[in-house]
């Protein structure tokens, strides 16, 4: 994905990077350089962003993908079934 084409992608889908930052967990400066063409856009981020496009998928599930992990994550680190509060 070319950075003309991601930020064409992110115009479309009416998706901000602040957005798209948190959803990857990213620092802000990464969106910036791919948006620039600084660095390459990883073949995982240009992924999630095409099947936002082709509607495969929805921000809505994406989040619910990380936030699923998330708690998996604590579940591992903290030996529970059930995350501390």
């Amino acid at each position: 994905m070319t950075p003309q084409e991601f930020n064409a992608a992110l115009a479309e889908l009416r998706l901000t990077r602040t957005a798209l930052r948190h959803l990857l967990d990213l620092d802000k400066s990464t969106l910036t350089r791919w948006g620039t063409g600084e660095t390459t856009i990883p073949t995982g981020a240009a992924l999630v962003v095409l099947l936002l496009l082709r509607k495969k998928v929805t921000l809505g599930e994406l989040f619910e993908v990380k936030k699923a992990d998330a708690v998996a994550r604590l579940q591992r680190m903290h030996g529970t079934k059930t995350p501390p509060v």
